[in-house]
């Protein structure tokens, strides 16, 4: 399979996404926000529990206290609420500032999105000091404050020197910006209320009635949809501002990765109602995979961060190495141990949110026992060194040296006074195994940026490897120390080698995750998906070649050749279009997060309504019941209501027309479709790809770009990948609904109670009867395809129809007479000694063929349509009807003219006999438009066919499921 990409979409916002933080965005601290009513205000604010009995017990009610000018200790109340709620989310941004960039955008929006409404309800009151998100604090707040921030810079400063100048990631440089604009604006702050020119902390109340026009800003304030949009405005931003990325081509899937940072919160469940109240049945109950279920494509490695990992026992291992590198000399067994130091660190604060630094972790994970070992080793070291400093003051160039094993002893005593009875209740982090093992056994899964973390832990490891080689090199030395630095160039191979071991990796997820999303993705998740997969797929050729480029030059230096020998990349990154490709050490990571995001987005339970087809002219139309796990099943990523077609269909059994129609009682009752080119086009067939400028379905013959008639759209295109990659050739089969899937049906509604009279239930078992089951394909369910493919097997019936209301004003279907046909089913039935009937009637659609016309611009493709229709019989084989098969037989062009169904299968048989062929020729494949499409069609479960349309009202089904 190779890829090539033309141009960029757009993607569109994705409404649910609006209720991210006005549902979440609260914190542990606090108890639980009032739920929404019917009344359509949502108070977001959040209060400890102590002062929720001084709020009033409805917010309708609320609302209404804080309108009446008469109420302004209400107004106040809620006025405390807010500012509680700003102050909880500024403490849990600053003394939590650890876990991934995801995690700090969701506590930095928050602060701002509180920030933002209390400032609107100060200015809706009349307010002359406007809150900041410092003034709601006392000075010795201020002052813990400063403390916690300055250490989290020293701390982001410190990994930041671990990089050559210029080469630092650019999530690392914004980090340290940010909390150094926090440091800056809290000490004005400070300063400020020191020379008197501002007040402590800010206390405005309400003390007079409300004018109109603030009561129409309370109004505002209070209104969901607004507050929505703004949540989603603050939170756009915060995610661009950390992560730099495009706009247009990830913003939402990455949204759909902070949904699942919030849902490993306390707040799942307020969550998941917010999504279903503002999506209807798009996204339904949550009770499919779950977004933490492993991604398709992907096997995730063993996890190192895992209570029962090796990154604890490693993480103590290295700081250990460490010591003993630094007494023997030995630069290069340095470098390993502060590598795996730095690395496990980072996996562990990932993973647990603490901000604590890699000294700090090494230490916490380590026994009381350890800690005196390693802290008698580095005293010792520390002796040590100062003793050469008093002996060789000319020439000591171990500052640095001393400066550091320093802190190590200090941190060591810190850790083991952090440790030592009474417990300090201000103390935060981690201390001891205990507290990590906790930590790691939180229950939560594991963050996205956490999970892309492990994807690339050896390019991790090796990088770090190198950073700490080029600190020892940069340090001031008496002679050059010749063997570290061939050790630094030789560390660069290992890198490249590394990297292109996780692009080929990489390219293997993606390809197998694309695949997933091409056969099982719809929707919105399947459009947000394509698009971070489309942007990976271009970032990642993009390297590829970069890294070839580096490749061919290390490979000629003598020492680097064993190291490099036998790597390679993978060849469909190399033939990619992909032009001005440059090396970036940040893409590894950044391309990790865009597949673990889109497959975590593609993997969000779809669960669309149930639907019954009826006849058009029945007055009541289309019967839609809540999907429920009773009728919905997993496949692949996508909760897909496909029957019982796995069940009824084995790929060994259904892999093709021959094999499927040897028992006409197993065969579908429905459509077929198998086709592929002829063999003679093995050598001529080359590529295909979908013109970008026109959509339209091109084919490169013999080494030129024809186009294709018919011509399928790129939504077909792609339901005939993911049928063919299916395997299976039945498409669609309609049969009657046997008496486990009556039951079921009966049963689509758990726990709704229906009072039923014996004749009403006797007609509920009646209108059971009369359904047919639709068994589709899972390639094409929910698609548009899968909508005309069911169409073009209820065509036959209808033309068949005999309903002895309508009979004589419809001797013509779409415009062909139909008297022949009547007349040929009247005597099919009398040779078979059977009266009137559609219900027992089998028909089987089937596509062969096709035979190919070359010209110098277009390839046609005509298809053979086989009409095969029997008559069922309880106690006997199928008996097939010659006459009315053979009608449809001869009226075939007539009917496919008049017919839109039969066109849409005739585009589809034209799809998937490209995409089965250039699988079969091993042809080049551009599948970079089919990754942007996405049905928003469902398709019916059942179809209502009796011989009086009227039978197909259905008020005892309506009553149950409605």
């Amino acid at each position: 399979m190779s890829f090539a990409f033309g141009g960029r979409s757009r993607l569109p916002a994705v409404a649910f996404l609006l209720c991210l933080i006005t549902a979440s965005l609260t914190f542990a601290e606090t108890a639980p926000s009032a739920s929404d009513d019917d009344s359509g205000v949502t108070v977001v604010a959040t209060v400890p529990a102590a002062s929720q009995a001084d709020l009033l017990a409805s917010q309708r009610d609320y609302v209404s206290a804080l309108l009446n000018p008469n109420q302004t200790a209400a107004t106040n109340s809620y006025l405390d609420a807010l500012r509680n709620d700003l102050r909880l989310a500024v403490m849990n941004a600053v003394t939590k500032p650890g876990g991934g960039e995801v995690e700090v955008a969701v506590k930095s929006a928050a602060v701002q999105f509180f920030l933002d409404r209390v400032r609107l309800f100060e200015r809706a009151i009349g307010s002359q000091a406007l809150t900041t998100r410092w003034s709601l604090f006392e000075a010795t707040d201020l002052t813990s404050f400063e403390q916690t921030l300055k250490a989290e810079l020293a701390r982001q400063i410190e990994d930041a020197a671990r990089y050559p100048d210029g080469t630092e990631p650019t999530p690392l440089k914004g980090r340290i910006a940010e909390i150094q604009d926090n440091l800056n604006s809290l000490t004005l702050e400070s300063e400020l209320r020191a020379d008197g020119k501002i007040a402590g902390a800010n206390r405005a109340q309400v003390s007079s009635s409300l004018s109109g026009e603030q009561q129409t800003l309370l109004k505002a304030l209070s209104n969901r949809s607004e507050t929505e949009e703004h949540a989603a405005s603050v939170l756009y931003e915060a995610i661009e501002l950390r992560l730099n990325w495009n706009h247009a081509n990830v913003t939402e899937a990455l949204l759909k990765g902070v949904q699942r940072e919030i849902l490993r919160g306390p707040h799942r469940s307020a969550l998941v109602a917010r999504v279903i109240d503002l999506n209807g049945s798009r996204f339904g109950p949550f009770d499919g995979p779950r977004p933490s279920d492993p991604s398709p494509g992907i096997t995730p490695p063993d996890n190192p961060f895992s209570p029962s990992g090796g990154a604890t026992q490693d993480l103590r291992d290295a700081a250990f190495d460490e010591i003993e590198a630094r007494r023997s000399g030995d630069g290069v067994r340095l470098a390993d141990a502060t590598a795996r130091r730095q690395i496990n660190a980072k996996g562990i604060r990932l993973v647990t949110g603490t901000a604590q630094d890699a000294k700090e972790l090494a230490l916490a994970v380590m026994s009381d026992e350890d800690l005196g070992k390693l802290l008698a080793s580095y005293q010792d070291w520390q002796s040590a060194l100062l003793e050469s400093k008093a002996r060789n003051v000319a020439t000591w160039h171990g500052e640095a040296e001393l400066l550091d094993t320093g802190r190590w002893v200090e941190n060591i005593l810190s850790e083991q006074r952090a440790r030592a009875p009474p417990p300090d209740p201000d103390l935060t982090g981690l201390h001891g195994q205990a507290d990590v093992q906790a930590a790691l056994r939180s229950g939560q899964p594991p963050s996205l940026e956490a999970e892309a973390f492990a994807d690339t832990l050896p390019v991790e490891l090796e990088r770090e490897r190198l950073a700490a080689l080029q600190i020892q090199l940069d340090q001031p030395q008496l002679f050059i120390d010749t063997a570290l630095e061939s050790a630094a160039r030789k560390q660069s191979a290992q890198v490249v080698k590394a990297e292109i071991a996780a692009t080929n990796s990489q390219y293997k997820s993606l390809a197998a995750a694309i695949e997933g999303n091409l056969q099982s993705g719809r929707a919105a998740g399947a459009r947000l998906a394509g698009g971070l997969e489309a942007a990976a797929l271009q970032k990642l050729c993009g390297q590829a070649q970069a890294l070839s480029e580096i490749l061919v030059k290390l490979s000629t230096e003598s020492e680097l050749v064993e190291i490099l020998k036998g790597t390679s990349i993978e060849a469909a990154l190399l033939s990619s279009s992909v032009q001005g490709s440059s090396y970036s050490p940040e893409l590894v990571s950044e391309i990790a997060v865009r597949i673990r995001s889109a497959a975590n987005t593609q993997a969000l339970p779809r669960a669309p309504p149930l639907l019954i087809d009826v006849p058009s002219n029945v007055s009541a139309g289309i019967l839609r019941a809540p999907a429920s796990q009773a009728n919905i099943v997993r496949s692949g990523t996508a909760v897909l209501p496909t029957g019982d077609f796995d069940g009824l269909y084995n790929r060994t059994l259904a892999e093709s027309y021959d094999t499927l129609v040897k028992d006409i009682r197993l065969a579908p009752g429905g459509v077929i479709v198998d086709v592929a080119f002829p063999s003679e086009f093995t050598d001529r067939y080359q590529a295909f790809a979908i013109d970008p400028a026109d959509g339209q379905l091109r084919i490169n013959l013999d080494g030129i770009w024809r186009k294709v008639v018919p011509a399928p759209g790129s939504d077909v295109v792609r339901a005939a990948w993911a049928f063919v990659s299916d395997q299976r050739v039945a498409a669609v089969d309609i049969r009657p609904l046997d008496l486990p899937g009556q039951q079921a049906l009966a049963q689509a509604r758990p726990g709704r109670s229906v009072s039923w009279l014996p004749s009403q239930r006797a007609r509920l078992n009646e209108e059971l009867l009369g359904l047919r089951s639709v068994n589709i394909s899972p390639a094409i369910v929910d698609t548009g395809i899968g909508r005309a493919l069911i169409g073009a097997d209820e065509l036959i019936f209808e033309a068949l129809s005999i309903d002895p209301i309508f009979e004589a004003s419809r001797q013509f279907y779409r415009g062909i007479d139909v008297t022949d046909l009547r007349a040929r089913l009247a005597l099919d039935e009398k040779d078979l000694g059977i009266g009137p009937s559609t219900v027992n009637f089998k028909s089987i659609l089937s596509v062969a063929g096709p035979t190919v016309a070359v010209f110098p611009d277009r390839i046609e493709l005509e298809f053979t349509f086989r009409y095969e229709v029997y008559h069922l019989f309880s106690d006997k084989e199928p008996m097939r009807l010659p006459r009315v098969s053979a009608w449809f037989a001869d009226h075939d062009r007539e009917l496919r003219q008049r017919s839109p169904e039969l066109k849409a299968l005739e585009n589809f048989a034209t799809a998937v006999a490209t995409v089965r062929s250039a699988k079969a020729f091993q042809a080049a494949t551009d599948i970079s438009p089919m990754l942007l499409i996405g049905d928003e069609v469902v398709t019916p479960r059942y179809l209502c066919r009796r011989r009086n349309t009227q039978d197909c009202e259905l008020p005892m089904l309506r009553k149950l499921l409605e």
